[in-house]
């Protein structure tokens, strides 16, 4: 039986080995014109020369699936609203929203309006996946990757709507809009007006008294416990939307006299990362910089005269419109003239293991009609209507990925800036650089919404209400934009660009309010700047957070240490606060204070919201520092937020900070023992790299996940935002899965760097081999020069044509 079983894993082992690619092979191709080569560095990573871009584009199809064959289709899978047909009905309601949603089939309209250079890009790029899926076909290379030994489903061929379809998901992905307005909505039914505007810092200028409606009032104000996970095959939740860091400095702000330029997104992390580094030779630019498998352009990168980076915008992209039913006919909703007839199409869902599961699709002129399930949507739109969401990123216009390919194949920062015209979603703040200027621009349709809205668009509003409809998007002209800054410097960490009162708002919701003070600060610290200091910001763990709040929420308890009041407290209570009352606020994995200020937040946020919110609290377990400002600041000692409901006492802010502070040091000790100077920060705040699939069985996580003890925070450059739930809610799982580090006054000294590691196959040495750089904030070179590519490279492909 142990011999047996030793043939069986052997077995295994050989077949899914094969599935990681000889780099030293000549291939003979279908759908190229020109022989193409590509040289894997020492660290995988391709550069791609050709004769012309179609080969190129091919090259890069061809490569991603190399590597990363199954997060591709995986991610094609997700965008089908077709994952169930693997994992059954763990993944039904995704599917469901997807389905709903229609982002593939919209995808697929709006592939007939691209400019032929992108239909030439994405047809090439498709044809270069689907040689690589006929090459480990005909050689029987390991199925492709490891994963497909687990799920028994043929690869289909990779279509030009596929790539499209990505785009959309990375757009839903990296917007949360839809979600704040129900969330808005399900705690206006909760909050006083008041409460509501003091919650999510809103002026009064912006909040008409009709917000509050009789859709809000019919509703019962109790609310399902149960949580609706999206986040199955992973889609991030509403607290771990995309967020970034993108800097750039002009010429006279450089000691080299030309611009510099630094770019880290922050998705949620995941081995294999979301990005992968290519270098490809373009017939007008040599390009550099991170892809994501499945789209053929390069989002953030460099060509030898321009650099460009992006974070998140938070563009108000999304609204949910209430629709009403005919009473009479429920395949009918009221407009300004009437009831109308919805769209409706007839869709089937196949489920792993059960029957299929058939869906009813239905769409209004406002947008695709969701079904209710997602966040609780039911809990804010009664009996007799329905919900439709107006999303951008749905238009059959979309040109997004156009708008990708055209920035790599501009010359200079006018057209970098110009080609953001055709972009659609998700929207995204565009800094960019050439020899001689640096810009933002924020590129992204914003909508056109009335001044008369019945909302704000702040909740759900009535659809049949013309006022409350888009009329199209803002001219791309008006979108916020920095060109030339007098001061040399450009900088967003997804904080808010615009001052503007609604309609003209931009968005309700930020990513950042913190990271941006501590970014200024730095970058105006030193009057020119170098590619180290730039490095050197990217890697700040320094929380302004934590130095702005700590003392606001501690004075108070500083002062009772010093008095009478000691005896209060126990010996290690005093020591933990007198370590923060020392700390400057650098999150690093080796110190204790971090871990006692971020567990304490934490509890102290939980203390204030859930006496009025409820079970709604559960939205709110991301710590808001601006929130808890307000609440320490505005009345502390009369704040009703402060105040406990069910007790005849009125409980002061201080009192709930005090409260709160004992119970975060009673569970820390539990855990770490009685002494705070023993403690670290590391000891649970891990950066965890898991496998979107296998990385929950036994056995296989330890394979497929990537974990290890991390600095940084929610609130640092170094963003290592936290779980907030689970065994360990200090667990990071969100972070700059990509950094980059340009220098246009010598391209090849530019630095990179990926989380994990170009291969998507943890049997191979290229799984996680940058992880152990990243980790320790060092990178790679970027160079172009050929000289350098070769020496340590782990070989070269030739692609012939057949």
């Amino acid at each position: 039986m142990f011999i047996i079983c030793l043939v069986i894993i052997a077995s295994a082992y050989y077949l899914a080995i094969r599935s990681i690619p000889e780099h030293n092979m000549s291939y003979n191709l279908k759908g190229l014109k020109n022989t193409t080569k590509i040289i894997r560095d020492k660290s995988n990573v391709p550069h791609i020369y050709g004769e012309n871009d179609n080969d190129i584009f091919f090259a890069l199809g061809f490569t991603h699936a190399q590597d990363r064959l199954w997060q591709m289709t995986l991610l094609r899978r997700a965008a089908q609203g077709r994952l169930s047909e693997l994992f059954g009905k763990d993944t039904i309601n995704t599917d469901i929203l997807f389905r709903e949603l229609g982002i593939y089939s919209s995808s697929k309209k709006s592939l007939e309006i691209q400019d032929s250079d992108t239909i030439s890009a994405l047809v090439a790029y498709s044809n270069g996946i689907n040689e690589w899926i006929n090459t480990v076909n005909k050689k029987a290379l390991g199925r492709g990757a490891p994963e497909f030994f687990f799920f028994s489903k043929d690869i289909e061929p990779w279509r030009p709507e596929d790539s499209l379809a990505i785009v959309n998901l990375m757009a839903f992905r990296l917007t949360n809009a839809y979600q704040e307005e129900i969330i808005r909505g399900l705690a206006l039914s909760q909050l006083t007006s008041e409460e509501y505007k003091y919650l999510f810092n809103m002026e009064k200028s912006n909040l008409k008294t009709t917000i509050k409606n009789s859709l809000y009032e019919s509703k019962k104000r109790n609310f399902s416990e149960t949580v609706f996970d999206l986040d199955n095959q992973r889609l991030e939740d509403r607290d771990l939307k995309g967020a970034s860091n993108v800097f750039a400095a002009s010429s006279f702000k450089s000691t080299s006299q030309y611009p510099l330029l630094a770019n880290d997104p922050h998705l949620k992390l995941s081995a294999p990362s979301t990005w992968y580094l290519a270098h490809i030779n373009l017939e007008s630019n040599p390009v550099i910089g991170a892809t994501i498998p499945g789209i053929p352009a390069i989002l953030s990168g460099m060509t030898n005269k321009t650099a460009w980076g992006i974070t998140t915008a938070y563009v108000d992209d999304q609204d949910i419109l209430i629709e009403q039913l005919n009473p009479l006919n429920e395949n009918q909703y009221r407009t300004e003239d009437g009831y109308v007839d919805f769209e409706i199409k007839k869709d089937k869902i196949n489920i792993k293991g059960f029957p299929s599961k058939e869906l009813i699709i239905r769409r209004s002129q406002n947008g695709p009609i969701l079904t209710g399930e997602q966040f609780n949507l039911k809990e804010i739109i009664p009996e007799g209507y329905v919900g439709a969401l107006s999303w951008s990123a749905l238009s059959t216009k979309n040109t997004s990925l156009q708008a990708a390919i055209r920035v790599m194949k501009a010359q200079s920062v006018d057209e970098i800036i110009s080609a953001g015209a055709d972009y659609f979603a998700p929207a995204q703040n565009l800094v960019a650089a050439d020899k001689n200027n640096i810009a933002m621009k924020t590129i992204g349709k914003i909508p056109n919404r009335n001044v008369n809205h019945e909302t704000y668009a702040q909740t759900p509003a009535n659809g049949w209400i013309a006022n409350n409809r888009w009329r199209g998007y803002l001219p791309y002209s008006s979108n916020p934009e920095i060109s030339a800054p007098k001061n040399g410097l450009v900088f967003n960490t997804n904080n808010k660009v615009v001052s503007e009162q609604f309609p003209n708002h931009i968005s309700y919701d930020y990513g950042d309010t913190q990271r941006h003070k501590r970014l200024e600060k730095l970058l105006s610290s030193r009057p020119v700047h170098t590619l180290e200091s730039f490095i050197e910001y990217q890697q700040d763990i320094i929380s302004y957070t934590a130095q702005d709040i700590l003392p606001v929420v501690t004075n108070t308890l500083w002062g009772k240490i010093s008095t009478s009041d000691i005896n209060n407290f126990s010996n290690t209570e005093k020591t933990a606060l007198n370590l923060l009352a020392a700390w400057n606020g650098e999150m690093s994995k080796y110190l204790s204070e971090p871990l006692i200020y971020v567990a304490w937040m934490r509890n102290l946020q939980k203390e204030i919201v859930q006496d009025e919110l409820k079970h709604l609290s559960r939205f709110f377990k991301k710590f808001d520092p601006d929130f808890i400002k307000r609440v320490f600041t505005q009345n502390k000692h009369i704040n009703l937020w402060c105040d406990i409901r069910l007790t005849k006492e009125l409980e002061t802010c201080d009192y709930i900070a005090e409260l709160s502070f004992k119970k975060t040091i009673k569970e820390i000790t539990e855990k770490q023992g009685s002494d705070p100077k023993n403690w670290q920060w590391g000891d649970v705040h891990h950066a965890y790299h898991k496998h979107s699939t296998l990385g929950t069985i036994p056995l296989l996580d330890i394979i497929f996940n990537i974990k290890h003890p991390f600095s940084g925070g929610e609130n640092t450059i170094q963003r290592a935002a936290i779980a907030n739930s689970g065994l360990n809610p200090f667990e990071n799982i969100q972070g700059a899965g990509y950094r980059g580090v340009y220098d246009l006054s010598d391209p090849d000294n530019s630095v990179y760097i990926l989380a994990t590691g170009q291969s998507g196959n943890p049997l191979s040495k290229n799984y996680d081999n940058l992880n152990i750089l990243w980790n320790r904030g060092e990178y790679i070179s970027m160079s172009k020069n050929i000289k350098d590519i070769k020496r340590g490279s782990l070989g070269t492909s030739f692609l012939h044509p057949m």
